[in-house]
C-alpha cells in the first residue's frame, strides 16, 4: 500500500510538470494555472482510472493533450502570447521584452505549423528532459518514431528559424 502522504507528494510533483508544460505552450502564467486545473479537474473525475494506472505521468500527459487541444478551440487567447513571468526579479526593459515577445510568437508559430506530435515530442525532449522511451510511452508509439519526431521537429526549427534570419538580411 501506498502512503497517503506518498500519492500527495506524487501528485504535487506531476502538478508541478504539469503547469510547468502549460506554461511553456502558452507562454501565459494565468492561462497556464487556468489549462492546469482543467487538467486535474478531469484527471479527479477519472479518479479510479488514474489510482489504477501503471504511469500516473503518462496519463496525466494524455489527459493535458486532450485539454490543451480543447483550451486552444475553446479559446482565442492563444493568439496573443506575452511574456508574464511572476518570478523574474529584475526589470526588463520595453526593448528587452519586445525582442522576447517576438523571439516566442515566432517559436510558437512555427511550432503550430508543425505536426502536433513532431510539436509534443519536441517539448517533452527539449523543455521537459524526459528519455526517448518514455516520450514513446505518452505518445502511444515507438522509440524510433519518437527519435523520428524529435529530429524532424529540430530540423523544421531550424529551416524555419534560418529562412527568417535571412529574410532579415
Amino acid at each position: 500500500m501506498i502512503s497517503a502522504e506518498k500519492k500527495q507528494r506524487e501528485e504535487e510533483y506531476i502538478l508541478k510538470r504539469i503547469y510547468n508544460m502549460c506554461y511553456r505552450r502558452l507562454g501565459n502564467y494565468h492561462d497556464a494555472w487556468d489549462l492546469t486545473q482543467e487538467v486535474f479537474m478531469e484527471l479527479e473525475k477519472g479518479r479510479n482510472k488514474w489510482e489504477n494506472a501503471q504511469s500516473k505521468w503518462a496519463w496525466a500527459v494524455a489527459v493535458f493533450r486532450y485539454q490543451l487541444k480543447r483550451f486552444w478551440r475553446v479559446s482565442s487567447k492563444y493568439k496573443n502570447y506575452q511574456i508574464q513571468d511572476d518570478h523574474v526579479s529584475r526589470e526588463i526593459s520595453t526593448e528587452e521584452k519586445t525582442v522576447l515577445e517576438e523571439e516566442v510568437d515566432q517559436t510558437l508559430k512555427i511550432m503550430k505549423n508543425m505536426n502536433e506530435e513532431m510539436a509534443e515530442a519536441l517539448i517533452l525532449f527539449c523543455v521537459e528532459k524526459l528519455p526517448i522511451k518514455e516520450i514513446a510511452k505518452i505518445q502511444n508509439t515507438t522509440e524510433s518514431a519518437a527519435k523520428w519526431r524529435i529530429f524532424e521537429a529540430k530540423r523544421r526549427m531550424a529551416a524555419k528559424l534560418k529562412d527568417k534570419e535571412q529574410m532579415q538580411l
